[in-house]
């Protein structure tokens, strides 16, 4: 998994990071807004990121990356399971 997370972070917000640590892991069936009849499975890995530095332009022109206020994030999140991993975020993030 932290080939695959080195891999994106760099892709997406052309960076790296000095360690991570996994906080929880959600698993989402949705409707597809498009096809009729069409279910997805949503996967998300949700970790913690230490020593994050930026070290270029994102590689993967694909994706917009926002960085939001904590209190706009929730209301931005798509998925259910999102908004679930990040009141776990919190949780954690409030006990350190």
């Amino acid at each position: 998994m932290s080939e695959c997370l080195r891999r994106e972070l760099l892709e997406e917000l052309g960076g790296e990071f000095d360690s991570a640590e996994l906080i929880c892991r959600a698993d989402e069936y949705f409707k597809s807004l498009v096809e009729k009849d069409a279910y997805y499975l949503w996967q998300g890995y949700y970790h913690n990121i230490f020593g994050f530095r930026e070290i270029g332009e994102p590689t993967d022109k694909t994706h917009a990356v926002a960085w939001l206020p904590m209190n706009e994030v929730k209301s931005a999140l798509r998925h259910e399971s999102q908004r679930w991993a990040l009141a776990e975020v919190l949780k954690r993030k409030n006990r350190i």
